[in-house]
Parts: C-alpha cells; sequence; structure tokens
C-alpha cells in the first residue's frame, strides 16, 4: 500500500510539472507580446481572458445591411487549441469567440446560415483594450475584439472589428479588411464595404458580469 501510495504521489508530482509548464499569458493585448514564437519553442502558451472582457460579447443580435437581416450569435469557447505555427513547436491555446450568422433577404427567404455550414463560421482573434493611464486593470477607454469571417472555401475571407457599445446593446462589426483568392467573385452584397458596418441590436438576455 505504501508503495502504492509513493506512486500516486509522483504521478502527481509529474503532472504538476506539465501544468507549470505551459505558460499563462493575458488575451488583452497578446497581439503586440514579443517573442511568442520562440517561447511555443520551449513550452505550451494559453492567451487567457483574464479580466472576462469575452463573456460580455455573448448572445444574438440582430440588424440589417442592403435589404438584407442579419442574425448574429456568439458564443464563448474556452481554451481553444489553434494550429501549430510551424512544426516541432508547442501547442497554443486561447480563449475566443465564434460567431455563426444568418442572411435573410427582403422577402425574409434564408439564403445563408453558417450554423450549417461549420467552415464558414467567423472565428475571433486578437482583443485589443486601451486602459486608463496604460495600468492594468485600470479603467477601459476603447475596447475592440477581431473577427475573420470565411465566404468560401477557396480562402476568401473578411476582417471585421467588434466594438461593444457603452450599455452592451449594441455591436458593431465593422469591415477592415479583406483577402479575395484569385479565381472568386465579388463579396456578397450583404458583406459590408470597406470601413463601413453591420450594426446589431442586442436581441438575447444581458450576460452576467463575470463567467
Amino acid at each position: 500500500m505504501k508503495k502504492y501510495l509513493l506512486a500516486l504521489l509522483a504521478l502527481a508530482s509529474i503532472s504538476c510539472v506539465d501544468l507549470g509548464a505551459q505558460r499563462v499569458i493575458p488575451l488583452e493585448n497578446s497581439s503586440a507580446y514579443e517573442g511568442l514564437e520562440d517561447l511555443l519553442k520551449k513550452e505550451a502558451v494559453y492567451l487567457q481572458d483574464q479580466s472576462s472582457l469575452l463573456p460580455k460579447y455573448e448572445g444574438q443580435w440582430t440588424g440589417s445591411y442592403a435589404g438584407h437581416k442579419i442574425i448574429a450569435t456568439i458564443t464563448l469557447q474556452r481554451k481553444h487549441e489553434t494550429a501549430a505555427t510551424e512544426e516541432g513547436t508547442h501547442p497554443l491555446f486561447a480563449d475566443r469567440l465564434l460567431l455563426s450568422y444568418q442572411v435573410l433577404d427582403g422577402s425574409g427567404k434564408l439564403i445563408l446560415d453558417t450554423a450549417k455550414e461549420p467552415s464558414l463560421q467567423g472565428e475571433g482573434g486578437s482583443l485589443e483594450v486601451q486602459r486608463e493611464g496604460g495600468k492594468s486593470g485600470a479603467k477601459i477607454l476603447e475596447e475592440s475584439y477581431d473577427f475573420t469571417l470565411p465566404l468560401d472555401d477557396k480562402g476568401t475571407c473578411i476582417f471585421m472589428k467588434a466594438v461593444l457599445s457603452r450599455d452592451l446593446k449594441e455591436l458593431t462589426l465593422m469591415m477592415a479588411d479583406v483577402v479575395i483568392a484569385a479565381d472568386a467573385g465579388d463579396c456578397p452584397d450583404y458583406i459590408p464595404g470597406m470601413e463601413e458596418s453591420w450594426v446589431l441590436t442586442r436581441t438575447s438576455p444581458m450576460p452576467s458580469a463575470k463567467k
């Protein structure tokens, strides 16, 4: 029995070492973190939403653009493992938001539902936050979150910057950039032009402050 207990303690010790080898970095402004690629050669990295800023984006949002109705649903995914940037590196995990949406034409006909086409669902990326005095934990002056929305299976995608209103009731998704595959056509007319936006209103219950 004593040997069995010692073996269990040894296994627990190994587990703690493995966990300790994972570097946790705040997701907030992590796009400006220098040396991430070098760090991944040594250990796994977790970009964690330590300030719990992402949950407030969750829910259902509705708006219209160019005569189309947009119904968007945003969900939170904790500790998603991203694809390795290069062979031989350790895993990179990140808290992120997922965005699925439906598009209806002027007659109410459904023309796109990304929930049924997972490859077209939007994936979240960087969380950019400007705080008073540049101090961690200080009052937030500006905040935005970046989404990448694939438009086809050829590589065409758009990049949208999400900004919440102060009362958390309105979400603006502004077109920030676009990548169009060589053999792809024009973007659908329900997609905003450069620096134009989907302006969506929350239609689901307000989220809790912490999650």
